[in-house]
């Protein structure tokens, strides 16, 4: 039958009728209750993901449960900038905060994270009360930068307003990494300058709206979902928190799926591509409690792919919105995704390199100096 169907003019493909299973979808029992990874297109972006060493996400906090089923695999030697001592997790937010971000997935275990093919480095920053302080983050950058760390999180409160954090940040920054800090849980606007070296995320919920437990203001540059994420607890448990503590290694995680793709990206040009494809929310364009959107991993590697490919810019709807002659991002208010490499034919009159600069030159000239403030950022 296959032989005489082959030979007629008018039959274009013959092959038996086969059975595909579903792409991408993990085997972990609790990843029905991660709605955040869906949301942000996770699973998507998994389906586009290289062969290649994977990224190394560098996680400030109270260390990590070393033991943990889903983290052990994914763990790096990492360090204890507080006292020297271990950076077993002691206290329990870190290991939380680093199964986020990088728990195994696709192992029958437990739960899966947005970046589960990164490696995990573990870095103590904190005391006893769980405090950190400006010296122990500054000096955990520099450590996790000069090991190869290319994403770097930090969840406490206020902690972009630090001038010693921000220097340890540019630094980060200047060895090809990425620094991402929540924007704190204090439910307010605060009074926080943008700063060029750190990515401050706010939290989202379900609903794509910005959780009540969330702080915002100028320097926020991106939200991310940080309502009830369900993650791993200390002694190999399971459970579920709120906090921008949680968005933060959420978009981190993000970072990691667009470095993996092409680890030679800048760190500018990470986060330019994480601010084109944010689902935008609140009003047009960036904001101060959502920054310029929730970020969205589908997006994000498929803009990863298609510069990668040497595809050209292209505006989401391919309107010259404001009138100037260009269709263009940021400038046009309704042009909100400047990077949809599948529709339209009208490229954005700004070439690739000039939008990467034109967002981090408004930034600088929005920055300004605020005495430091490390009061942690705790969990609701």
């Amino acid at each position: 039958m296959k032989r005489r169907l082959a030979k007629r003019a008018d039959v274009q493909v013959v092959e038996e009728n086969q059975r595909f299973e579903p792409e991408s979808i993990p085997d972990d029992p609790q990843y029905g209750n991660q709605y955040h990874l869906p949301l942000i297109g996770a699973d998507r972006a998994w389906d586009h993901q290289p062969a290649g060493a994977p990224i190394v996400i560098a996680i400030l906090d109270t260390g990590v449960d070393l033991d943990h089923p889903d983290l052990a695999g994914q763990l790096l030697p990492g360090t204890n900038t507080y006292d020297g001592g271990s950076y077993e997790d002691y206290h329990g937010h870190g290991t939380r905060v680093a199964g986020v971000a990088g728990a195994a997935a696709f192992n029958g275990e437990g739960v899966a994270s947005v970046a589960w093919n990164a490696r995990i480095m573990p870095i103590r920053v904190t005391s006893d009360s769980g405090s950190a302080f400006s010296s122990t983050l500054a000096n955990a950058l520099v450590w996790a930068a000069d090991r190869g760390a290319r994403v770097a999180n930090m969840s406490f409160q206020s902690v972009a307003g630090s001038g010693t954090v921000q220097a340890a940040a540019q630094y980060f920054v200047e060895q090809g990494g990425v620094v991402f800090a929540g924007a704190g849980n204090l439910g307010i606007e605060e009074p926080i300058p943008e700063t060029p070296w750190i990515i401050s995320v706010s939290g989202t919920n379900q609903n794509d709206e910005l959780g009540s437990f969330s702080s915002w203001g100028d320097y926020i540059d991106l939200a991310a979902p940080g309502q009830s994420i369900r993650s791993t607890r200390m002694g190999g448990d399971y459970g579920s928190q709120s906090g921008t503590s949680f968005a933060g290694p959420v978009a981190a995680g993000v970072a990691a799926l667009v470095l993996r793709v092409n680890p030679t990206f800048t760190a500018s040009e990470v986060e330019t591509l994480l601010e084109m494809t944010a689902v935008d929310l609140g009003d047009p364009g960036w904001d101060t409690r959502f920054g310029h959107g929730r970020v969205d991993a589908a997006a994000a590697v498929d803009a990863a792919h298609a510069l990668s490919a040497g595809e050209p810019m292209r505006c989401s709807d391919g309107v010259d919105n404001d009138g100037d002659g260009w269709v263009d991002w940021p400038d046009d208010p309704q042009c909100t995704s400047a990077f949809d490499y599948t529709e339209g034919t009208a490229a954005c009159g700004l070439g690739f390199e000039l939008a990467l600069i034109l967002p981090l030159v408004c930034r600088r000239l929005r920055r300004t100096r605020e005495t430091p403030r490390s009061t942690r950022d705790s969990d609701l």
